[in-house]
C-alpha cells in the first residue's frame, strides 16, 4: 500500500529473522529516480523511458515523481549528468595539450560505451549539470594555459563533446554486439592534430 505523508515512499519487501516478510519504507529522492531511470534504460526489457513506466518500477503513483523532478526533461538532464559523474578528468599535465585532450576524449568515450543507452539522450542535452560542467572545466584547464582564448575554449568544448558522443553513438551497437570495449590501444581513439600551434588570442 502506498503511503503519503508529505513524503512519498517506496515499499521494499525484506525477510525477517523468522523468514516472514515485512515492508521497509524507502523514501523517494531525486537520486533514487535517476538511479532507477538508468537501470530501466539499461534493462533490455525496460522499454522506452517514461514517467509512468518509471513510477511503475518504483511502485508509486506517477505524480509522486514530480516532487523530485519538474518533468521528464528534468529527469533526463539529471540522468545524463549522472553518467558523466565518474569520468576520469585528470589528464597528465606534463603531456602536450593535444595528448591531454586525447586522454580526456578516450576517458569520456570509454565511460559512455559502458552506458550506451544514455548516448541518444546525451546527444540532445547541453551537459549543463554539475558533472557535465566538470568536463568543460577540465578542457578549459588544458587549453587556457596553452594560449587558447576563452572563445576558442568554448567552441572546442562543444565540438569535442559532440564529436565523442557521435562517435560512440556509431560505435556502441558494434561494441554491444561484440560484448567488448577496446582500450585506448586496441580500439578507435580520438586523433588530434600533431601540432604545437595555438590559435591567436
Amino acid at each position: 500500500r502506498l503511503l503519503h505523508s508529505g513524503l512519498y515512499t517506496v515499499q521494499v519487501a525484506t525477510g525477517g529473522p523468522d523468514d516472514t516478510t515485512r515492508m521497509r519504507q524507502t523514501p523517494l529522492s531525486r537520486q533514487r529516480l535517476v538511479d532507477e531511470a538508468l537501470a530501466s534504460l539499461e534493462d533490455p526489457r525496460g522499454g522506452e523511458l517514461s514517467m509512468r513506466r518509471l513510477a511503475q518500477r518504483l511502485g508509486v503513483a506517477p505524480n509522486a515523481l514530480y516532487t523530485h523532478v519538474r518533468d521528464k526533461a528534468d529527469l533526463v538532464a539529471a540522468l545524463v549528468d549522472e553518467v558523466y559523474a565518474d569520468v576520469d578528468l585528470v589528464p597528465d599535465g606534463s603531456e602536450r595539450w593535444t595528448e591531454q585532450l586525447a586522454a580526456l576524449s578516450r576517458a569520456l568515450r570509454h565511460h559512455l560505451l559502458a552506458h550506451p543507452s544514455v548516448v541518444p539522450l546525451a546527444l540532445q542535452q547541453r551537459g549543463l549539470g554539475p558533472h557535465g560542467l566538470r568536463l568543460g572545466e577540465a578542457i578549459y584547464n588544458v587549453l587556457r594555459p596553452a594560449g587558447f582564448s576563452d572563445e576558442a575554449v568554448v567552441g572546442t568544448v562543444s565540438a569535442l563533446h559532440t564529436y565523442v558522443l557521435g562517435f560512440v553513438a556509431l560505435e556502441a551497437p558494434r561494441a554491444g554486439a561484440d560484448h567488448e570495449v577496446h582500450d585506448a590501444t586496441g580500439g578507435p581513439t580520438t586523433t588530434l592534430p600533431e601540432t604545437e600551434e595555438v590559435p591567436a588570442t
